[in-house]
């Protein structure tokens, strides 16, 4: 235990996971929007190779410390703004479709993050320390963080790592995830945002096999591929009540800003253009 979460009651370290993965997360005291000061900026600290959010510095120790990683784990991995919400409903779908159907889909109301938590700004936020003892396998998380940067347990050769990337200005992180798909093609699929949105039906299949739970030849020929795709497509989820106008549980943010326009010009290359014909093509 490291001198911050040694200053945490041990109460707030112990938290139960609640999420329909048969888990439960805790509140987080993550301020809102509106609670933050008008000119609010984050402080950056550098961090093991990497700058991070200097609040979550504490958070990203203690996952590496504790999170012990099971052989079935998924976890998916990506930049901000990459095609992270869409990835989480995709796979949360993929994985899940056998206990739910689309017609009763959580994806309905809680959004996607708060059904695929962050290891860093959700499970060990605020010196807690999550009992998976309740989460049915097998488990999926999600992270922010470069691979070096993961617990040691999540680098053994079972558990699984699905990595999106967008055209965004984030070389040594998404080289870092590139590296270790070209060495173990079977530990880390490197997912293409262009792709996914110009083929979702292919891409939702290849990210099923790489799971461990693809899609029967029953289950194509009855359309359910097709059917996970118009269900987790970003029109669709854009047009979901919860977010338009809701809140995630886990964080304390407003849904909405979370779902963009869903092309490959959106955000900061928007405003760099030159930046996407930079750089050796991946």
């Amino acid at each position: 235990m490291g001198p911050i979460e040694a200053d945490i009651p041990e109460t707030q370290r112990s938290i139960k996971l609640n999420t329909p993965q048969a888990s439960s997360m805790a509140d987080q005291s993550i301020p809102s929007d509106d609670q933050l000061p008008q000119k609010y900026t984050p402080n950056f600290t550098y961090f093991q190779g990497f700058w991070c959010p200097s609040q979550l510095v504490p958070n990203i120790t203690a996952f590496q410390n504790h999170f012990q990683a099971l052989d079935d784990d998924i976890v998916l991995a990506s930049k901000p703004k990459t095609g992270t919400t869409w990835l989480k409903a995709l796979a949360f779908s993929i994985l899940n479709r056998h206990r739910f159907p689309l017609s009763n889909s959580p994806l309905a109301s809680p959004n996607p993050h708060d059904l695929v938590p962050y290891f860093d700004m959700t499970l060990y936020n605020n010196g807690c320390h999550p009992d998976f003892a309740d989460v049915s396998s097998p488990r999926l998380f999600a992270t922010h963080l470069p691979y070096h940067a993961l617990a040691e347990s999540i680098k053994n050769p079972k558990a699984r790592i699905v990595y999106a990337i967008g055209l965004a200005p984030f070389w040594a992180h998404v080289l870092d995830y590139r590296k270790q798909s070209t060495a173990n093609p079977n530990k880390v699929l490197f997912l293409k945002y262009e792709e996914m949105k110009g083929n979702p039906v292919g891409q939702i299949k290849k990210v099923a096999e790489f799971m461990g739970c693809p899609f029967s030849e029953e289950e194509e020929k009855a359309g359910a591929i097709d059917e996970i795709a118009e269900f987790c497509s970003l029109s669709n989820l854009k047009n979901l009540e919860l977010n338009k106008s809701g809140s995630l549980k886990t964080m304390k943010r407003q849904t909405n800003s979370f779902l963009r326009k869903g092309d490959c010009t959106t955000g900061s290359l928007k405003q760099r253009p030159g930046i996407a014909s930079r750089g050796t093509p991946l």
